[in-house]
């Protein structure tokens, strides 16, 4: 993986792409927009409380790194910021999308991308999403992976890979191969946490019964619609300011 970014990082781009898109007449943001933005309420997993100090300490460290450079309004005064992970990773607005919702919110489905991208870009169908998914996927340093489905779980998620070594997630320990009666059975080393996966985890993914994607398009609509009522507030409130 070539680029990675730490979780302060990753909320400031992410809200920085998520603006750009959703409400391109406040972008670029000012230093307290980006604030109210990166410790939203909603749309945001986990919720962040970022002071001013440690915005702008980040702030500079992208600068240096490429990320992001101060931009200007016409007749404005006080100091914007963009960002450039388009040019730095070379995107697409329909990859910008789905990277800036998975920045923001952690793994998530496919049917949950393809509902909280909505204001961002209209993909045309879960298709479309699972082919841009699988671009980011096919990179010679990927963006996105996809992860095994575990016990309990509905669907596969999707994750994206922009973070440090030291944030890995913990991988699954490979399911043993079988073995024939006439084999002799090797002693196994001991270990001190591995453990072999379920049944259930061994299984291979089955269709999803349609009522539970539509109660879960329908969860995403209602956290979309609570996200959009959230940015008219916003905004009527900066416009009485």
């Amino acid at each position: 993986m070539g680029e990675s970014l730490d979780r302060t990082q990753r909320r400031i781009i992410g809200t920085l792409i998520e603006k750009q898109l959703a409400t391109p007449d406040q972008y670029p943001l000012t230093l307290n927009a980006l604030q109210l933005g990166c410790n939203q309420k909603s749309s945001r997993e986990p919720i962040m409380s970022l002071e001013i100090f440690e915005i702008e300490g980040t702030l500079r460290s992208l600068q240096l790194e490429g990320w992001i450079l101060q931009r200007s309004r016409e007749g404005g005064r006080a100091v914007r910021w963009g960002h450039r992970a388009d040019e730095k990773l070379g995107l697409a607005k329909p990859e910008l999308a789905l990277m800036s919702v998975l920045m923001l919110r952690g793994p998530q489905t496919l049917n949950e991308l393809k509902s909280r991208t909505e204001r961002l870009h209209a993909f045309t169908g879960h298709d479309a999403v699972l082919a841009t998914l699988n671009q980011l996927a096919a990179r010679p340093s990927p963006l996105v992976r996809e992860l095994p489905r575990r016990a309990g779980e509905r669907a596969e998620r999707w994750e994206h890979r922009l973070v440090p070594s030291t944030e890995e997630p913990e991988v699954l320990p490979p399911v043993t191969p079988r073995r024939s009666d006439d084999e002799p059975t090797p002693v196994a080393a001991p270990t001190i946490s591995a453990s072999k996966p379920t049944p259930s985890e061994a299984r291979p993914p089955t269709a999803q019964p349609e009522w539970i994607l539509r109660i879960e398009s329908l969860e995403s609509e209602v956290d979309a619609l609570k996200e959009e009522l959230r940015d008219l507030r916003n905004r009527l409130d900066n416009a009485g300011a």
